[in-house]
């Protein structure tokens, strides 16, 4: 919550501004809601990752852009795998 105040308090790009208040607000939530669940926390590192990327890509740090695709797809890719082995493990019993 200190974050999202202070993020909202030294803001100085607008609505774009929110989106990495959002992205910090929306994950820390997930961690304190979902923090025994896994896929859940995938999920939303994912969409977390979507919001910077948006946010570094509007205010051009491709760097940042980059980093945050490469991350989210490699979350991505990981959380694909967990399900198939998953699937596999469940067709097997």
């Amino acid at each position: 919550m200190v974050g999202v105040a202070l993020g909202a308090l030294i803001n100085n790009r607008g609505l774009l501004g929110w989106l990495p208040i959002i992205a910090n607000f929306e994950y820390t939530l997930a961690v304190f809601r979902f923090k025994d669940n896994e896929k859940a926390l995938k999920c939303a590192f994912i969409v977390n990752s979507l919001m910077f990327i948006v946010f570094n890509f509007v205010i051009s740090n491709y760097v940042g852009t980059v980093t945050n695709t490469v991350v989210a797809i490699t979350t991505a890719v990981s959380l694909i795998r967990g399900h198939r082995n998953n699937s596999k493990e469940s067709q097997e019993e």
